[in-house]
């Protein structure tokens, strides 16, 4: 046994049970808990008095089996903050963006919509050439001036 191995040990026994030493095995449980969550004595000490408390149970009475349910209760814990900080993470660009690939407002779609319906062709070059110069078709009618654009190129060509 190391020195620090000596002073954390101590540590130990001086927060949990500083009138009687402490099991082997409940000292080992606390060590791996310190390990586990890489804090110090106190820190550990004051997550086992928070935890008792919400068990409303005595915080000097530390047993192998409480100390099992403490540390399932804090690996719960970590558990859902990632899984939340998952879902935090994921929900920051879930709006899909296609103007990067170049278009894909409501604007666009309603003119490819509209030539399918009305002039009956698929997505073709004069439709994405509307696309292009769809900022000048903006208002109530653009839709209609684009698709007039549309029945006018399409005899041109």
């Amino acid at each position: 046994m190391s020195s620090q191995d000596g002073d954390v040990s101590a540590a130990l026994h001086n927060y949990f049970s500083p009138n009687a030493p402490l099991e082997p095995d409940v000292l080992a449980e606390l060590q791996s808990l310190l390990r586990l969550h890489g804090v110090s004595a106190e820190d550990l000490f004051y997550k086992w008095e928070s935890y008792c408390m919400r068990l409303e149970t005595e915080a000097n009475v530390v047993t192998l089996a409480a100390l099992k349910g403490f540390k399932q209760s804090t690996l719960d814990d970590l558990e859902k903050d990632n899984q939340a900080k998952a879902t935090a993470d994921r929900r920051i660009g879930a709006t899909p963006r296609s103007i990067a690939k170049g278009g894909g407002d409501v604007f666009s779609m309603w003119v490819v919509v509209l030539s399918h319906v009305f002039l009956g062709f698929p997505s073709s070059p004069l439709v994405q050439k509307t696309l292009i110069s769809r900022r000048s078709f903006s208002g109530s009618m653009g839709w209609y001036r684009a698709l007039l654009l549309l029945r006018a190129r399409q005899q041109v060509a």
